[in-house]
């Protein structure tokens, strides 16, 4: 086990959480920040944030959980399929570590939380970081969120090519960074393994004409702006917000994903939080893909540190 590594591991902890085991981080002293990890089968606190936790702990105390059904913690039933449900016990969450007020951080399909609970509960938080986050319209294409059955066969090389698909600079993150072991891909293989059948029942209904990411009837997203709290949106020029195809078989979505996104300006979602919100400001990196926070670990770090404390 690579020192990183075991370092951010002896971290870890178990808590009951309104009746779910429930895996997370608490690491570090001094304003709160509530880390919200997005909706793909292998997302967890460990596999999203791995890189900025102990960073961010330096001058904060950072807290960070798998959701139900994400992980490490345990599925309660299928309504956690919905992102609201979610949303809510992160709620339950927030108030278990007596956070508040807090920033939330929320990437990818994480902004629903954080827009959610400043909006539900607004004497919770105090400030909230928007990385790379767009919720899909109904009027767009789904991607496609349908995985494989894990295998353990050829892992090592697998999470080799993951990293060289999924950053720029993978060596900021621990889990990534040279070697990969054998105890990293044994942990990589039961985080899919225990996941999988929820991955692929969410990603059914998320294909489905029931899903939605909607607040009061309409898309989260266009909720932002009723938020009040100071706002800071971390984006890279390729944040891979839109609908996104995994698996090479499914060349038709593919096409149909590109065409209808082709022209559209990658930034644009990071642009209109900025005029739309009354205090916000906006961070660019131009070499950073969806998980910038990992590519841009040091300077990442520096901004969000110092808008906490701002």
């Amino acid at each position: 086990m690579t020192n990183e590594w075991a370092e951010l591991l002896e971290q870890e902890a178990y808590a009951d959480i309104s009746g779910t085991r429930t895996h997370y981080f608490d690491v570090g002293e001094g304003k709160p920040i509530f880390l919200i990890h997005g909706g793909g089968l292998t997302s967890s606190a460990e596999q999203n944030w791995g890189a900025v936790i102990q960073p961010l702990s330096e001058e904060c105390r950072v807290v960070a959980v798998d959701q139900p059904g994400f992980g490490f913690t345990d599925l309660r039933d299928e309504e956690d399929y919905k992102v609201q449900n979610r949303a809510d016990f992160l709620i339950d969450v927030l108030e278990y570590f007596d956070l508040a007020p807090v920033t939330l951080v929320g990437n990818s399909e994480g902004l629903f939380g954080t827009i959610y609970i400043a909006l539900e509960r607004s004497e919770l938080v105090e400030k909230v970081i928007i990385v790379n986050s767009r919720t899909p319209r109904p009027e767009e294409p789904s991607g496609d969120l349908f995985a494989p059955e894990p295998k353990r066969e050829g892992l090592r090389e697998k999470i080799k090519e993951i990293r060289e698909e999924r950053y720029v600079t993978y060596e900021h993150h621990p889990f990534y960074r040279n070697p990969i072991t054998k105890e990293k891909a044994d942990r990589y293989y039961e985080l899919k393994e225990r996941n999988w059948e929820h991955n692929q029942a969410r990603a059914e209904l998320y294909a489905s004409d029931e899903y939605t990411a909607e607040y009061n009837g309409q898309v989260i997203d266009y909720s932002a702006p009723e938020m009040d709290v100071p706002a800071l949106i971390t984006w890279s020029t390729t944040p891979e917000t839109f609908p996104r195809v995994h698996y090479q078989e499914n060349e038709e979505l593919a096409q149909e994903i590109e065409a209808y996104f082709g022209d559209m300006d990658p930034v644009e979602p990071a642009i209109w939080y900025v005029k739309e919100m009354d205090d916000a400001e906006l961070h660019l990196w131009d070499d950073g893909k969806h998980h910038v926070m990992t590519d841009h670990t040091p300077r990442w770090v520096n901004v969000v540190t110092d808008f906490v404390y701002a």
